[in-house]
């Protein structure tokens, strides 16, 4: 079962709060009760009150994950676990001035690999030429996502653009990550759990018998998702 991670770089919580909104916005409905890891870059923070914050929303917080030493009592004080990577190692103090810029950043930017900048007016894309398995989660940040092979099912695959997937698409595909209407899914073979561009999504329950196991498009018309075969 995979979650979503989320980076809390600020210990002002009207500014978390702020933060969370626009992205529970773009979102539009796909983080809907989604349980919640929350990842901590700062070394103090009133825990209970975030937690309050989550909650109003109906953001289920499970657990914790690389947290500082200074946090961890008021962590487990307040209920949550705390995930440990193997060999136990926690991130480096944050600088308050650097944490504060950032106060909340969704998990989709924390799992992304670094990437080259993009030379100017060249188009930014990432391309994957083995299979995505379960558990899996691939970024394309501030462009396209090009996999050339299958997409297993509890495996993720999102871009800021466009996401094309030349085998099978078993898992989850989110186009438009960060709100670009115009990004599209392209893939040869539908079986998804979950279609989604710019926040408006589908489960597999709400795919067209018709298209499954077709080559389609995934795009939006207004609001509506649109599935098209190609």
């Amino acid at each position: 079962m995979s979650m979503s991670v989320l980076r809390v770089g600020s210990r002002d919580l009207e500014l978390v709060a702020e933060a969370l909104d626009k992205q529970l916005q773009k979102a539009r409905g796909l983080l809907g009760e989604m349980p919640i890891v929350l990842e901590f870059a700062i070394p103090e923070i009133a825990v209970d009150k975030l937690l309050d914050v989550f909650a109003e929303r109906r953001l289920p917080v499970v657990a914790a994950f690389r947290t500082h030493a200074s946090l961890e009592a008021a962590i487990r004080h307040a209920g949550l676990p705390v995930i440990r990577e193997q060999g136990g190692t926690r991130p480096p103090r944050a600088d308050p001035v650097e944490a504060d810029s950032a106060p909340v950043e969704s998990e989709a930017a924390v799992a992304a690999e670094p990437q080259e900048p993009a030379p100017a007016g060249a188009a930014r894309q990432r391309i994957v030429t083995t299979p995505v398995r379960s558990g899996q989660r691939l970024y394309a940040r501030g462009g396209d996502l090009i996999v050339m092979a299958a997409v297993g099912a509890g495996a993720e695959v999102i871009a800021d653009g466009c996401v094309h997937i030349y085998g099978s698409l078993r898992g989850r595909a989110i186009a438009g990550a960060q709100g670009d209407e115009s990004a599209r899914i392209f893939c040869r073979d539908l079986q998804a759990e979950i279609l989604a561009v710019a926040g408006r999504y589908k489960v597999a329950d709400d795919i067209p018998d018709a298209m499954r196991g077709q080559a389609v498009q995934v795009r939006l018309d207004g609001e509506r998702l649109c599935i098209d075969s190609l």
